[in-house]
């Protein structure tokens, strides 16, 4: 990572805004409000109900017949795949959307993040 470094104390609270990759988190700093990209080795998460557990390159399968989407929001063109369907978690969107990878047609999509098995 290039730019600015800023360094905080043991125990700083910040908010993961949105995961970058599989190592780098876009989050802000809860006391000054700043908004920085962290490598995600260097924290570890609380297990308070507003913890974010990543779940960035795991591949899962769907438990069900799964609309996926090709906007965020969960509209724009709508695909349909089967149970057991295979995908690769590319980005956590938010607390209920990801961004995947369907790996057999190489297709990215967003889905809500409750279909998989």
């Amino acid at each position: 990572m290039t730019g600015t470094k800023y360094t905080y104390k043991a125990n700083t609270t910040v908010t993961i805004l949105q995961n970058i990759s599989s190592n780098i988190d876009k989050v802000r700093v809860n006391v000054t409000g700043r908004i920085a990209y962290i490598n995600t080795s260097n924290y570890t998460t609380s297990g308070g109900s507003n913890s974010i557990n990543s779940t960035v390159g795991q591949y899962k399968r769907l438990k069900n017949r799964t609309y996926l989407y090709s906007d965020s929001s969960l509209s724009g063109t709508r695909y349909t795949y089967l149970a057991l369907t295979q995908v690769k978690i590319i980005r956590n969107v938010s607390s209920t959307v990801d961004y995947v990878y369907v790996v057999k047609t190489g297709r990215y999509a967003y889905v809500k993040n409750n279909v998989y098995k």
